[in-house]
């Protein structure tokens, strides 16, 4: 199966449940990164509070049981960013 490749601004759902059921929270890449042992890792940032941020693997954002790409970020010709609902 072929992977896309992550980039900044993509934003993914948590696919673990929220409080009483909700949807899990929303994440948004904000870098990518290789470590030293070289797993290349994701920075997230969460939509809701930009304060709460995780470092996960690629390989990890990439797994469907555990994160759903929800919307990706695209640059228009004027350079201002957009958002493509996926």
């Amino acid at each position: 199966m072929k992977r896309e490749a992550i980039q900044i601004g993509q934003h993914y759902l948590s696919a673990e449940a929220g409080y009483l059921g909700a949807p899990g929270p929303e994440w948004e890449v904000v870098s990518v990164t290789e470590l030293n042992d070289g797993v290349t890792c994701a920075r997230l940032s969460m939509t809701r509070d930009p304060t709460e941020r995780i470092t996960i693997a690629i390989s990890v954002l990439q797994n469907p049981r555990m994160y759903r790409l929800v919307s990706d970020s695209l640059l228009s010709r004027s350079g201002r960013r957009t958002r493509r609902r996926v």
